[in-house]
């Protein structure tokens, strides 16, 4: 995203959404609220090759990634 950039979401519908942003708690939200993300100007990379899955899978493990993809 760049560093001026920003990325609103609203919910509009639906029931029961929440939203999850430090991966250990979540948010509930309601009808109207808007979750909005902005660029901070901070780069960063995380491994991404399959060589890398044994140094990345704790981390995955960890942070809860891809909990519930079936």
């Amino acid at each position: 995203m760049p560093d001026q950039g920003e990325v609103r979401i609203t919910v509009v519908a639906g029931r029961d959404a929440s939203a999850n942003f430090d991966m250990q708690s979540l948010a509930s939200l309601l009808h109207g609220d808007q979750v909005r993300v902005r660029g901070l100007g901070v780069q960063g990379a995380l491994p991404c090759t399959r060589a890398a899955g044994a140094t990345t899978r704790p981390l995955r493990r960890k942070l809860r990634w891809y909990e519930g993809v079936g």
